[in-house]
């Protein structure tokens, strides 16, 4: 639905609306994401799917954020074929999600720093 959000349109109509926009964006990253786990499924060095799941759950923190209001958007520097989402952002104060997922982000960065630091026997472990 390459649309831009309907004038009015709010709660989950407007979810409703901006799913219809990304979705299928949505499903091509899941149907990569199982083609990575299933070409590293039993290999030891897991770091590409690592690395796929936390960029994909970073993305979807962001694009929460974007729907439920951030102040800032820097939507003017969207190409012109997806300028129409920028109807589906909120300008507004930051949500209560914002600190919780930034929290949880940095939790994990400093897990793995902590997971790093805490070199195994190998340089590959």
């Amino acid at each position: 639905r390459p649309q831009q959000c309907p004038v009015g349109a709010t709660g989950g109509s407007r979810l409703g609306f901006a799913l219809q926009a990304i979705l299928y964006h949505e499903f091509a990253l899941l149907a990569c994401g199982a083609a990575i786990v299933a070409l590293t499924w039993a290999s030891p060095n897991q770091v590409g799917l690592w690395t796929f799941a936390a960029l994909w759950v970073l993305r979807q923190s962001a694009k929460i954020n974007l729907f439920l209001g951030v102040p800032v958007t820097n939507d003017e520097l969207m190409p012109d074929a997806v300028r129409f989402l920028k109807t589906f952002f909120a300008r507004r104060p930051i949500s209560g999600f914002f600190p919780v997922s930034v929290t949880l982000a940095t939790a994990a960065l400093v897990i793995m720093i902590q997971r790093i630091v805490e070199v195994s026997v190998t340089p590959f472990e």
